[in-house]
């Protein structure tokens, strides 16, 4: 079960606490689509996923000014006062900050920080190990696997390098020197879809290609959620 709350407009009073958590938050996640900015509170790695061993996520939407840590140990969001938000709009003189956004206020033991923008919502749930954010997962009509915490444009920050993927899967022979020959293999498990559009129309796609069974299944739950039609297929590779 998955808790969601989303605020907007008429929630936005001057001074009104929106979030208070004593759980530790890290700053996850930013892309310009939207100017979207996470922060997230992790399950804990000794526990078992579960409904006692959630994942926090904060999401603000339409951020335009920031000032505020990494991480931090507890916190409280509110909307500002008045002379907060004059002391944010005047630190950004040649911004153009955009009508209808708000300042809010971060607050974490004696430090204080603010994001401006537009509206911030909230999710608590389980998280697959496969699965990168409660507020990215696959959609009806792309029901791939996800690898970013947030659509849109991304630094690729969790992009593998090509010296990974080839210490990886080309290895050479440690004696020669030469490329090592082909004589192995490792299974891998590629996750599937089909959607079908109607008429008769139907597109088959891989959506995600993982290492173990175990993690191909762990996307498979995911995706089922959205996808009628969902399986996954064996393949050799070369190692």
């Amino acid at each position: 079960m998955m808790i969601s709350e989303w605020l907007t407009g008429e929630s936005f009073r001057p001074g009104a606490e929106l979030f208070r958590s004593d759980r530790s938050f890290m700053l996850m996640a930013y892309t310009p689509s939207h100017g979207q900015l996470m922060l997230r509170s992790e399950r804990s790695p000794a526990r078992p996923i579960g409904p006692d061993n959630t994942v926090v996520e904060v999401l603000f939407t339409s951020a335009q000014a920031l000032d505020l840590r990494t991480s931090c140990a507890g916190l409280v969001i509110r909307c500002a006062v008045e002379e907060e938000a004059e002391r944010v709009r005047a630190a950004h003189p040649t911004t153009s900050l955009h009508e209808g956004v708000q300042v809010f206020v971060l607050e974490s033991e004696e430090e204080r920080g603010y994001v401006v923008a537009q509206a911030v919502g909230w999710r608590e749930g389980v998280l697959a190990y496969t699965e990168p954010s409660l507020f990215n997962g696959p959609d009806e009509d792309r029901p791939g696997w996800r690898h970013q915490p947030l659509g849109g444009a991304h630094a690729g920050f969790n992009l593998a390098s090509a010296e990974e993927v080839v210490a990886l899967l080309a290895a050479t022979d440690p004696d020669s020197g030469e490329p090592a020959r082909r004589e192995r293999y490792r299974a891998v498990h590629v996750v599937m879809t089909r959607v079908d559009h109607g008429g008769g129309r139907s597109k088959e796609s891989p959506a995600g290609v993982f290492l173990t069974e175990a993690d191909a299944r762990d996307a498979l739950a995911v995706l089922a959620r959205v996808a009628d039609h969902c399986w996954i297929e064996t393949v050799p590779i070369a190692v």
